[in-house]
């Protein structure tokens, strides 16, 4: 059973907008910085609409979904995603197949003491693990970095590829395929080297 409602998903989040406006109104001005720079880096790729290639107790389960997924609920949300309340991602076709055309972005702010903030930039929802691993390879320290989920567009649940193998679970139903958690995190954390690599 559900137990909220989308109605009570804005009341959370107005509660929890309103309690960081009081937060920032209440940060005195000379605690501000001021931003000399900011650098925006980006990185767009494609996610192949496939499953994995494994075996393991959860595969027969994991593969139901998949062709399930794939073959009908998929054109069904091709009609329907006008009407979503998230910005729907990219599919491109090529070669007679299906990729998912996706970016992400890390934002790099220098303040005026030349101390530096980040802003990493995902295209879904990240599974814990998956983003502590991102924040520890930012060029910005990891308590100077946040990830912004959910931008751009929503591909799915951002899942490591063991936990899909070995576990299984009702996420790869809510994804456009199994392995956007592993391309998002290596596409994101080459984006993170090249930027390291620059400095």
């Amino acid at each position: 059973d559900q137990l909220g409602t989308y109605n009570h998903t804005k009341k959370i989040g107005n509660t929890i907008g309103e309690e960081a406006l009081k937060v920032a109104k209440s940060i005195p001005k000379e605690d501000y910085s001021t931003l000399t720079e900011i650098e925006i880096y980006t990185k767009r790729f494609l996610i192949p609409q496939k499953d994995a290639k494994y075996y393991s107790k959860v595969w027969f389960s994991n593969k139901v979904k998949w062709v399930l997924k794939k073959y009908f609920l998929f054109k069904i949300a091709k009609f329907d995603y006008k009407y979503v309340n998230f910005p729907f991602f990219t599919v491109e076709r090529k070669n007679l197949k299906n990729y998912g055309k996706t970016v992400v972005h890390f934002i790099k702010f220098t303040a005026g003491n030349s101390k530096t903030f980040g802003i990493l930039t995902i295209p879904g929802e990240l599974f814990e693990d998956l983003g502590e691993n991102l924040i520890s390879h930012a060029p910005t320290k990891m308590e100077n970095t946040l990830i912004f989920q959910n931008t751009q567009d929503w591909i799915g649940y951002l899942f490591p590829l063991e936990m899909y193998i070995k576990e299984g679970g009702y996420e790869p139903f809510m994804c456009f395929s199994p392995l956007c958690g592993a391309y998002v995190e290596n596409n994101t954390k080459k984006l993170l080297k090249e930027i390291k690599d620059k400095f």
